[in-house]
């Protein structure tokens, strides 16, 4: 990116970096999507938990709410469009240990709602088809050209981070919302929701270079807590699936906890599967999500 040198080169310089000309991106490619996605949307505020009398919630705005149609089963994703720190470029995941691999989704059940029955909260233990499961990250430099070496062991995770509790808010928000919509009132009135299914997936789109760190764990020094490079492999991914943990303050609450640990599934209350894609592919995304629909709809 060339040096600003005039005031309109810097405030489109400063826009750029601030995020709000990548977030009008994400909300234009979502829109151009071809049926059956459907942009409910954009710049949507959101609160969770609820207000509780004069108590309130955290308080967000959700980049995208977009809705992939398919008959009664419909995918719901809530979309933080994130810049990447120009300082840290690559967004380093670590691969989840392999009792994480098959995360839990938040759906909403909403099948019995024309016998009376308002629609539900409830989990669904997900099998991602060749889509790498991480509960880790951390975000390094790209480059290695500087003279201060002192720079090359800072890392953050500043912007996966705050991407992950900004969409972790709106999903979380949408899901309270549409079962205060479609419950007892609804049900009250004779009114069905459209759908009979919706799973809610929150999704992170990010400049960011996306890289998976793979090696065995036996292998790390007891004594120094290291491992030698040549023991690992940096994979370039075009998106993958990040366990978040959950914020207590964002956790919700399911209608059937116990089957959860009945079922040794308890990560669904604490970790967040959020999907993490690439810009560049983000495209290619949304239709391997049409393709691969059957791994996300349906009890």
């Amino acid at each position: 990116m060339t040096t600003p040198r005039d005031p309109h080169q810097w405030t489109v310089h400063v826009l750029n970096i601030q995020g709000s000309i990548f977030e009008k991106w994400v909300e234009h490619i979502v829109s151009a999507a071809p049926d059956p996605w459907k942009v409910v949307a954009a710049q949507y505020s959101v609160e969770y938990p609820p207000p509780n009398g004069p108590i309130r919630g955290h308080e967000s705005c959700l980049d995208v709410w977009t809705e992939l149609r398919l008959g009664k089963a419909w995918i719901s994703l809530a979309i933080e469009a994130k810049k990447d720190d120009p300082r840290f470029v690559d967004w380093v995941f670590f691969v989840a240990s392999k009792g994480r691999l098959n995360p839990c989704v938040t759906c909403i059940d909403a099948r019995n709602s024309s016998q009376g029955r308002p629609a539900s909260v409830t989990g669904k233990v997900l099998v991602f088809p060749s889509t790498i499961v991480a509960d880790a990250c951390r975000e390094v430099r790209g480059t290695w050209d500087s003279k201060d070496t002192r720079e090359f062991t800072k890392t953050s995770s500043k912007a996966i981070s705050d991407a992950a509790h900004q969409v972790a808010i709106g999903v979380q928000a949408l899901i309270q919302e549409q079962v205060t919509v479609w419950g007892d009132h609804a049900v009250r009135q004779g009114k069905s929701p459209p759908w009979e299914w919706n799973t809610f997936l929150p999704v992170i789109v990010t400049t960011a270079n996306l890289k998976v760190l793979t090696f065995d764990p036996g292998d790390v020094d007891a004594k120094s807590g290291t491992l030698d490079s040549a023991q690992t492999r940096l994979l370039d991914v075009k998106w993958l699936v990040y366990l978040y943990p959950i914020p207590r303050h964002l956790q919700f609450a399911y209608t059937n906890p116990l089957h959860l640990f009945e079922n040794d599934v308890v990560d669904a209350i604490a970790k967040m599967p959020i999907f993490v894609v690439n810009s560049l592919h983000f495209q290619e995304f949304l239709a391997s999500m049409v393709q691969d629909v059957r791994f996300f709809t349906g009890p």
